[in-house]
């Protein structure tokens, strides 16, 4: 006998149940819902893992090269602490917790080939950056909808890698915020480069050197078709066509002449000659008995040592360079107008004036500026002036540098270029036949400053 619950018409009912479809599409309908939901929160909160990552970058970017410009003037920990306080403003911890610590900022060395970082403390050509936002550190970005299938949060992660370089312009070539003038039959050299941050000026007969393997000469300004050239200018300019490029230049080495001449007065300064010897840095000579009017003569000032010499503020006074006198191995520091008789010359030493005067440094004829050693390595020298330099004719310079804030004026010997970084705040103007030499080599004792740039 059937239990009551098992009845035939029981049977019946089941059997009839098993077979109706009535409500099927409610259960698919809250698969559906189930899928959308878990396809849109995908969809929503990877869309918002993009932004935030990119948000990251953003901010690593930004601490990495904070960073690694601190390092021009700063310590290792002062630069990293640069880095976090710079993380901080573009992601303040209030809204996306601590995204870098210090041991996040790495210094350490670039290589271009391999593109590989190597950590190296105490090298500062290259910074690391890793920003993060994990729910190990206790920042990770929350979901919105993943939450719903057990997803709470996602952990990002940013890193950038900034080197330093420096501008092949500025190494060797004439470089001028204002007008780069050049007259008529001049040969520029393969790898030498002029630029000027307005426009350059050419007359004729000039030869521009093809690529030999440096390049190529370079003759650049923002706008290369506002170059300034006689009629038929190009037919006249032999490779002047293939050298143009148009660009500008940030030239960041004015902005820091200040801290640069500050360096040079400290023996103990990185930035200082190696030949400089004086271990501490008061250990300078303080030449009270020079000043205006002064004529100096061979040994009046001192090899291996800082030399410091003023004219005082009753007006810019003028130091005579005497005939012949070769100042060698040493820094000088004057406020005095330099004036160079002819054959007088600079090796191995970097000579500062703060004179603004026009004629801050000058020369009426045959000043040299470095040794003639076919760019060979040591010997070479500086000048930088707040003022004007002008050498009114047969200025040479081998491994040579001109820094000026006011304009470079100067007429060259024939082949007496070779090796030479000019850089002015105002013009640079040359005459004609001279040769632009390009060496590559001898020029490590010139006066550089980092540029930063984004490698990875």
């Amino acid at each position: 006998m059937l239990h009551p619950l098992l009845s035939k018409p029981s049977l019946a009912a089941l059997r009839k149940l098993k077979s109706d479809e009535e409500g099927g599409i409610t259960i698919l309908g809250l698969f559906l819902f189930l899928g959308v939901m878990i396809a849109g929160g995908l969809a929503l909160d990877t869309s918002n893992a993009i932004k935030n990552r990119a948000q990251l970058q953003n901010a690593a970017d930004a601490a990495a090269h904070a960073a690694l410009y601190w390092t021009e003037w700063k310590s290792e920990e002062e630069a990293k602490d640069k880095a976090i306080e710079v993380a901080k403003a573009n992601m303040p911890v209030d809204a996306f917790g601590n995204i870098l610590a210090t041991a996040d900022v790495e210094f350490g060395t670039w290589d271009a080939a391999t593109r590989t970082f190597t950590p190296s403390p105490g090298s500062i050509t290259a910074v690391r950056v890793m920003a993060r936002r994990t729910a190990a550190t206790d920042n990770a970005m929350g979901t919105m909808l993943l939450r719903m299938v057990g997803l709470n949060s996602f952990d990002l992660y940013a890193d950038s890698v900034w080197e330093t370089f420096h501008q092949g312009c500025m190494r060797e070539g004439f470089v001028a915020e204002d007008i780069v003038d050049l007259q008529s039959n001049n040969n520029f050299r393969d790898g030498f480069c002029v630029h000027s941050n307005t426009h350059v000026e050419i007359n004729q007969d000039n030869y521009f050197e093809g690529d030999n393997g440096f390049g190529g000469t370079v003759v650049s300004m923002p706008n290369s078709g506002d170059i300034q050239l006689p009629n038929s200018g190009y037919e006249k300019n032999e490779g002047l066509r293939e050298a143009l490029r148009s660009g500008g230049m940030n030239l960041r080495l004015l902005n820091q002449i200040t801290p640069i001449i500050e360096q040079y007065k400290d023996p103990t300064s990185s930035r200082q000659e190696s030949h400089i010897v004086g271990a501490t840095s008061t250990d300078y000579i303080l030449h009270n008995s020079i000043g205006s009017n002064t004529k100096i003569t061979d040994g009046m000032l001192t090899e291996n040592r800082v030399n410091m010499f003023y004219c005082g503020t009753t007006g810019n006074g003028t130091v005579t360079i005497e005939n012949d006198v070769i100042l060698e191995n040493m820094v000088i520091h004057t406020d005095c107008d330099i004036k160079f008789n002819s054959g007088a010359a600079l090796e191995n030493t970097t000579l500062i004036t703060e004179s603004t005067g026009n004629k801050s440094i000058s020369a009426p004829s045959g000043f040299r500026l470095g040794r003639n050693d076919t760019c060979g390595t040591g010997g070479g020298a500086n000048i930088l002036t707040r003022g004007t330099f002008d050498v009114a004719a047969g200025l040479e310079v081998y491994g040579g540098q001109i820094i000026a804030e006011g304009d470079i004026l100067f007429t060259a010997n024939a082949d007496g270029i070779e090796g030479a970084s000019f850089i002015s705040g105002g013009v640079i103007s040359g005459t004609s036949n001279m040769d632009m030499g390009f060496c590559d080599n001898g020029m490590e004792t010139i006066i550089e400053v980092d540029y930063f740039r984004m490698v990875q």
